[in-house]
């Protein structure tokens, strides 16, 4: 039997998205929120020059997180984004791999960049990234399933097969993916994940941040570094108080 988080531990083992951010970190304590399993902090913590702490609203991808983060200096716990209240102020506060994204709720978005704001220190950094908004892909809008990948799971090959409806009204994009799979009795099986996300514009994120204090705010469009352009896979943010 294979789990959901047994596929997501194979696909999404990519360090690109890290290794650029590390670039843009100023030292001191990092707060990861959405830490999921604990991608981000096992290879910041590698580095042994950040204290780092990690929160997330799902149970079992922080009982994950914290099996992989056993040995190393770091605390995670299941908390809620929007609503978290810590005692301390971080240097940083991270919200990577389209985290904001699934807080799909306009005022709850909002509830979080508010807080990411109160727990800043003076001088401190929210960084954050979202997937930048694909003209064709909207306009394509393909409800069918589409074979995306072959994933190899616990020694057998998975098929990822995706279907996006999009919302263009609301700025959501209605997500499933189906991994698809034949087990050692020769059965076939299926792993489902369903989920709604909301997409953001630049000038979006830009007037938002501006409005709740932030003083500087910097943008990037691809982990090599390059500036945004609207052909830019992402929205890259570093956003300053």
């Amino acid at each position: 039997m294979i789990s959901y988080y047994d596929i997501y531990e194979e696909e999404y083992q990519f360090i690109e998205d890290i290794q650029f951010i590390e670039t843009l970190l100023k030292g001191g304590s990092v707060l990861e929120v959405g830490c999921g399993t604990g991608r981000v902090l096992k290879y910041l913590s590698s580095k042994n020059k950040y204290d780092l702490f990690g929160l997330d609203i799902n149970d079992e991808a922080i009982r994950i997180a914290k099996k992989k983060l056993k040995n190393d200096k770091v605390k995670v716990i299941v908390d809620d984004a929007t609503s978290f209240s810590h005692l301390i102020k971080y240097d940083t506060i991270l919200f990577l791999f389209n985290g904001l994204m699934h807080i799909t709720n306009s005022k709850k978005q909002l509830s979080f960049l508010k807080n990411a704001y109160r727990h800043l220190k003076d001088e401190g950094e929210l960084i954050f990234y979202v997937s930048n908004p694909d003209p064709s892909r909207m306009l394509e809008n393909f409800s069918y399933y589409k074979h995306q990948k072959t994933l190899t799971v616990n020694s057998l090959e998975v098929e990822k097969f995706e279907c996006n409806k999009y919302d263009l009204n609301g700025q959501l994009i209605h997500r499933i993916f189906n991994y698809d799979y034949v087990d050692a009795n020769g059965c076939l099986k299926r792993v489902v994940s369903k989920f709604t996300v909301r997409y953001f514009f630049k000038k979006e994120l830009e007037l938002i941040l501006s409005g709740i204090g932030f003083s500087s705010i910097s943008f990037f469009g691809n982990f090599d570094g390059s500036g945004w352009s609207k052909n830019s896979p992402h929205i890259i943010i570093k956003a300053i108080k």
